[in-house]
């Protein structure tokens, strides 16, 4: 009796064990890095270390960028809301452009910069872009250079 009790208790640890490491999956984040670029998925989450900043890619406001396979007179832009979190303090939606003023791309939180450094994918006319399907890549950093 006290074998089989013995092994009722391994197999419920392994259990816990591995649901917690399916915590993790499910938390849907990723690691990245300072002064790194890093690319984000719709609705995704990147922690950046050191220095506990982090990002989530809450959605796309407007793309209005030139499709790839159509000739424009204006290139375009496209935008992106950004939630950040530093250390625990929500800073809210965070708005950054790609477009004509490159300053739009880049905000500063605190002691470090965030920049959008490129959407994906890049507009077709003959195909509409689900949400689900962008991913930005963005930096933080100490300068606004980066």
């Amino acid at each position: 009796m006290l074998k089989i009790w013995f092994s009722i208790m391994i197999a419920l640890t392994v259990f816990i064990l591995g649901c917690k490491d399916s915590e993790i999956i499910i938390d849907n984040s990723t690691q990245a890095m300072l002064e790194e670029q890093f690319s984000l998925n719709f609705e995704k989450t990147a922690i950046v270390s050191p220095v506990d900043i982090k990002v989530k890619f809450v959605k796309v406001t407007e793309d209005s960028r030139c499709p790839s396979d159509v000739v424009c007179i204006w290139a375009g832009q496209v935008s992106v809301l950004i939630n950040v979190n530093d250390n625990g303090k929500d800073l809210g939606d965070i708005k950054l452009t790609l477009g004509a003023n490159k300053d739009d791309a880049v905000i500063d939180i605190g002691e470090y910069y965030l920049k959008l450094i490129e959407v994906k994918p890049y507009p077709i006319s003959t195909k509409r872009i689900e949400p689900s399907e962008y991913i930005a890549t963005l930096v933080v950093s100490t300068s606004m250079d980066n």
